[in-house]
This record gives C-alpha cells, sequence and structure tokens, in this order.
C-alpha cells in the first residue's frame, strides 16, 4: 500500500489578541527580524494553533499578557511587545 490520500480542510477560528499574543509567543520560533513579515508571522500562528490544546492556548494568554502588562524590560519582556505590536499590525487588534 502507498502513502494515504490526504486532502486540504480548512478551519476558522475566533481568536482574541491575548490568544494570539500567547501562541505566537509561547509556540512560535519567530526571531525578532522576523516579526516584519506578515507571511511568517502567519505561517507560525497556523503551526502554533495546530499544535495547542484549548486549555494550553488559555494559560499561554494569560501568561503572555501578564508579562506585556508588567513592563519587563528584559529580553523576554521586549519580545512580548514586539510580537504585540505584530499582532496588531497583521490582525488588527490590540490589547
Amino acid at each position: 500500500m502507498g502513502e494515504p490520500v490526504r486532502v486540504a480542510v480548512q478551519v476558522n477560528a475566533r481568536l482574541s489578541f491575548a490568544e494570539l499574543l500567547g501562541l505566537l509567543v509561547h509556540h512560535g520560533s519567530l526571531t525578532v527580524e522576523e516579526l516584519g513579515e506578515d507571511a511568517a508571522v502567519l505561517g507560525c500562528l497556523q503551526f502554533a494553533v495546530l499544535n495547542t490544546d484549548l486549555w494550553g492556548m488559555d494559560r499561554q494568554a494569560e501568561k503572555a499578557m501578564t508579562v506585556l502588562a508588567s513592563g519587563r524590560d528584559d529580553e523576554y519582556g521586549r519580545f512580548v511587545r514586539a510580537v504585540a505590536v505584530a499582532v496588531t499590525r497583521v490582525f488588527g487588534v490590540s490589547a
């Protein structure tokens, strides 16, 4: 037997700013440079959505929003803020 036949499916999801932020911060492989590329942000998000359950998505969103609100000025805090800017630019939503 050969490889199984695979078909493309499209799934619609409605994600909040916090969920987008959490997914991209915690499951992404984006670099700061790639945050300026819409296609890279979208590709990373697609991968993150496919690899995250709803419970994990909620936890990641909460953690990312806590860091964003804290104003941390270390590398992680600056990265979270950069991802937040990219989320607003690419998806048109903000915190």
